[in-house]
C-alpha cells in the first residue's frame, strides 16, 4: 500500500509539473504575440501622422 501511495504522489507530481511547463511556454507565446501585435499597432498609429508630416 505505502509503495502505491509514493507511486500515484510521483505521477501526480511529474504530470503537474509537466502542465505547468507548458503552460508557462503558453503564456511566453502569447506575451510575445502581444508584444508584437502592440509593436505593429504603434506602427501602423505612427504611419498616417509621418505621411502627414512630410
Amino acid at each position: 500500500m505505502c509503495a502505491m501511495l509514493i507511486i500515484a504522489k510521483i505521477l501526480v507530481f511529474h504530470i503537474l509539473f509537466f502542465e505547468i511547463k507548458i503552460f508557462m511556454i503558453d503564456l511566453k507565446t502569447i506575451i510575445n504575440h502581444t508584444n508584437a501585435d502592440r509593436k505593429t499597432a504603434t506602427i501602423r498609429s505612427n504611419t498616417p501622422s509621418f505621411w502627414s508630416f512630410n
